[in-house]
């Protein structure tokens, strides 16, 4: 399987004079939202760009989702529950002092957060501040994924993948010496969790790729499509694809945009959705 040969693109300005931390798609729908360093969350549809109210006052760094609802972390130190539904804020909680970086959903109650001071945050939709918080590494969080099978995954800039397994209480430490660990996806399909550091290495169990040093939150993402094996990656202007098994694939550019730094696949609109700076650029009919 290849790319399609009728790939088209568009590029638009999301956060105008801001940059674009965080991305999130609203699955199964082609909807996403994206959060800025102007503190708003900006809902995409295919024919319109709609502001959520204004509640944070710092960067928002992390955005997640699950049954309508949707989170949101901030360099303000507070976490965010949105009703996407009527697009306005459910709750917030109470700050912590803390920049902080990444959230995830847990399930339609509980989810989680983490940041600078390299603590990991539990929330309850039913009270008002975390209850419960736990030390992960010796560095900043860059990036918290919640895993199949009650299993978390926390990169971390000292360099480890973290992994709480929730059922068991029992974490999981896996050293690198490859820098900080800037993103991990991982994908429930294949069971495999995908870990982008610092120095440019995209890593899944024995493949490794090198692309180029990146000091900041950068994504990629591990997509299995028609059972064909996919890792996708932003690399300056274009987006890098390649065949898990196979390898090197091919690139998508648009020389409009600079360096594509968020990733995502989505599936029920055949897009790669990524963002580069204040824009984001869509390719369409990829596969």
């Amino acid at each position: 399987m290849i790319l399609n040969t009728k790939i088209t693109s568009k590029v638009y300005v999301g956060h105008e004079f801001n940059t674009i931390n965080s991305l999130c798609l609203i699955e199964p729908t082609s909807i996403f939202v994206t959060g800025g360093t102007d503190s708003i969350i900006k809902l995409h549809t295919d024919d319109d760009l709609l502001n959520l109210p204004k509640e944070h006052n710092g960067s928002i760094n992390g955005i997640d989702y699950f049954k309508d609802n949707l989170i949101s972390v901030s360099s303000d130190g507070q976490l965010i529950n949105w009703d996407l539904v009527k697009q306005k804020k459910k709750l917030g909680y109470a700050k912590s002092k803390d920049n902080l970086t990444s959230c995830a959903k847990l399930n339609d109650r509980l989810w989680c957060c983490g940041g600078y001071n390299h603590r990991l945050y539990f929330y309850d939709s039913r009270v008002s501040k975390s209850f419960y918080s736990m030390n992960i590494g010796k560095d900043i969080i860059n990036d918290i994924n919640y895993k199949d099978q009650d299993v978390i995954g926390i990169s971390n800039s000292d360099g480890c993948f973290y992994q709480i397994d929730l059922r068991n209480s029992n974490q999981i430490i896996d050293e690198y010496n490859k820098g900080s660990i800037m993103s991990n996806y991982y994908n429930d399909t294949l069971q495999k969790d995908l870990l982008f550091f610092e120095n440019g290495d995209l890593v899944i169990d024995s493949f490794s790729i090198s692309t180029f040093k990146r000091n900041y939150k950068y994504n990629a993402q591990l997509i299995d499509y028609n059972g064909n094996h996919w890792i996708i990656a932003g690399n300056q202007s274009k987006i890098d694809v390649w065949n898990y098994q196979e390898g090197y694939v091919d690139s998508l550019a648009n020389n409009l945009v600079d360096v594509v730094s968020e990733v995502k696949f989505n599936k029920y609109g055949n897009q790669i959705i990524g963002t580069s700076s204040d824009k984001v650029v869509i390719w369409q009919n990829v596969f």
